[in-house]
């Protein structure tokens, strides 16, 4: 499982190495010059920002997110609320239009989807990969599950990426608000009722 999370990890670098490269620039020169001027800079900051109360949170809770919140009926809980989550950004992004240029217009360093966007495209697209992964490293048997697996992942995750900053580009991305939220309270109604 490690080998496959690492590939389809570095298939999100290598799709997006050029973005990561203008985060990582204007982290080191707003340190360096100790302000925020740029686009990037200010970015790399807000990333920081972003991410340090995730990695509290996930260090504190550590022991709740692996006994209780990691059981079905929470997981399809949260896969619902995704699904909501989703569709609301998706309406203020396309200004309830279906075009770009809503309340929250993509950001100005790359020309793309907004953050939240990208990672909810991407986080559907990790689990089909790590599936079809899984199957072909299966298939391949004792010779090289963990290299072929990985090697799946890695080119399975790379092209729907890439499909899908494309997709999201051009189209909605309410199908897959409705997927999740369909999915997940269809799970909910299994895990309930089984």
């Amino acid at each position: 499982m490690i080998g496959l999370h690492l590939a389809t990890a570095l298939a999100l670098v290598v799709s997006f190495w050029r973005d990561w490269i203008r985060v990582i620039r204007g982290l080191s020169t707003s340190v360096t010059q100790w302000r925020i001027q740029t686009v990037d800079q200010r970015l790399a900051r807000l990333i920081i920002m972003a991410t340090n109360p995730v990695g509290v949170v996930g260090i504190a809770l550590d022991k709740l997110f692996r006994t209780t919140l990691g059981r079905p009926v929470p997981t399809a809980i949260f896969l619902a609320l995704n699904g909501i989550v989703l569709f609301i950004t998706e309406q203020l992004w396309r200004g309830g239009t279906g075009r770009g240029g809503g309340a929250l217009e993509p950001p100005p360093w790359r020309g793309r989807s907004s953050g939240l966007r990208t990672s909810c495209r991407t986080s559907g697209s990790r689990g089909m990969t790590m599936r079809q992964a899984m199957a072909i490293g299966a298939a391949h048997g004792l010779r090289g599950p963990l290299l072929a697996g990985s090697l799946a992942a890695f080119v399975a995750a790379y092209l729907a990426t890439r499909y899908l900053v494309r997709y999201s580009d051009t189209r909605t991305l309410i199908p897959f608000a409705v997927y999740y939220t369909l999915a997940g309270v269809g799970s909910l109604a299994y895990f309930t009722i089984a």
